[in-house]
């Protein structure tokens, strides 16, 4: 089953974190996968333009679609490893959502 056929919807956010102040490193964009079957993986990339930022964010999707969907079969890291990435990035995702929350 190819990679195309398990993703069922790409939604993308953008916003302007200091809205039309400007600012280093404003651009957001959030970018969060379908997945059929699974959960939907969502990335997020911070950049000065919004072409970065797109651009930042896709390469991250795909890189973590890859990573889920095909663990082990990308040639420089077997199972095991791409596993614990996985659950690394997913720790560390639980700890900026604690983080947001306790701003508000």
């Amino acid at each position: 089953m190819s990679l195309q056929s398990q993703i069922t919807r790409v939604e993308v956010h953008f916003s302007d974190e200091n809205g039309g102040k400007g600012g280093a490193n404003d651009k957001r964009c959030v970018m969060e996968a379908r997945l059929a079957g699974r959960k939907p993986i969502a990335v997020t990339d911070q950049a000065d333009t919004f072409d970065e930022v797109i651009d930042g964010a896709a390469e991250k999707l795909k890189h973590a679609l890859k990573k889920i969907l095909v663990p082990g079969a990308r040639g420089h890291k077997d199972l095991t490893k791409d596993i614990n990435d996985i659950i690394d990035t997913m720790q560390r995702k639980l700890e900026m959502i604690a983080e947001n929350e306790k701003k508000l």
